[in-house]
């Protein structure tokens, strides 16, 4: 029920309006009747009426209401610990977010880099199996100039066969060659015993030859 004066909201069976005093029109009549008391609200001095908290006129009698002292204390000391203690509206739940397990990703090792390591390997592959063939090819010679008693000058064309098969191993023959026709030349002016002016002739085929090499 709400008065028609100031649109207040009013108790059942009221006859005054707690907020401006005014009669409501459509309240019962005959014997009157005892609400029922409010707790913690002012009692009426004239009728003795217990009125709601916050009445400021009687509900049954439409008096202003008279507070007493000791009810205004009471008031400001629930109004002092509210300001004091405010209470927090309480926040709704946070929803709980799917959690999605990502599967963990091994970086992987690019083509590229293998490729680029290949050529580095497989040249030190071949010249490890080089070093082993021209070891093996020096010993070789070795033993057949002791056991031919052509040591000398015949260490001189062995020298130039390892290192043109060292060159063979490196991947570079054509470097290798002229050291291999000049050690040869002069093992083969020394055993002749032409070795002047057979010099010359090989110094002059060994240039001829690098002359060409470089074209």
């Amino acid at each position: 029920m709400k008065c028609l004066n100031c649109d207040a909201d009013l108790v059942e069976d009221a006859q005054f309006c707690v907020e401006c005093g005014a009669a409501v029109e459509n309240a019962t009549t005959g014997p009157t009747v005892r609400l029922p008391k409010a707790a913690g609200g002012p009692v009426c001095t004239a009728c003795g009426i217990l009125n709601p908290a916050e009445a400021q006129f009687c509900v049954n009698c439409g008096r202003r209401l008279e507070i007493s002292k000791a009810a205004q204390l009471e008031s400001r000391r629930g109004a002092a610990a509210v300001a004091e203690h405010p209470v927090m509206p309480s926040l709704p739940p946070m929803p709980e977010l799917p959690v999605q397990s990502q599967p963990v990703r091994m970086p992987s090792t690019p083509v590229a880099h293998l490729a680029a390591g290949y050529p580095a390997q497989k040249k030190h592959c071949h010249t490890g199996r080089g070093g082993g063939i021209i070891g093996g090819v020096f010993l070789i010679g070795l033993a057949v100039l002791f056991m031919t008693g052509l040591f000398w000058p015949g260490i001189l064309a062995l020298l130039g066969v390892c290192g043109f098969l060292s060159n063979i191993a490196e991947g570079k023959p054509r470097e290798g060659l002229m050291p291999l026709v000049f050690m040869t030349g002069l093992a083969v002016l020394f055993m002749t015993g032409l070795f002047w002016p057979g010099i010359l002739v090989l110094v002059g085929v060994t240039a001829m030859l690098g002359a060409l090499l470089r074209i």
